[in-house]
């Protein structure tokens, strides 16, 4: 059974290069990227709004610790 690990980045090209690090590294059969997926987050004591890319990463579990250190 898969898994699916959860990320987000700002940029579309960041969300790229993980997905293709990670699929020629074959630890993960398949990647969704998903965009303009709205984040609501404090930085700085602030309240901010921002576009974002989701990352859905289906993985086996064995391979879930990769993809971590991977994409931190």
């Amino acid at each position: 059974m898969y898994k699916i690990i959860q990320t987000t980045t700002n940029d579309n090209d960041n969300a790229l290069e993980i997905s293709n690090a990670i699929i020629k590294k074959k630890i993960s059969p398949c990647i969704h990227i998903i965009k303009n997926i709205k984040s609501v987050f404090t930085w700085e004591k602030k309240i901010q709004i921002k576009n974002e890319y989701l990352l859905q990463i289906k993985c086996k579990e064995s391979n879930k610790e990769k993809i971590n250190k991977l994409i931190n």
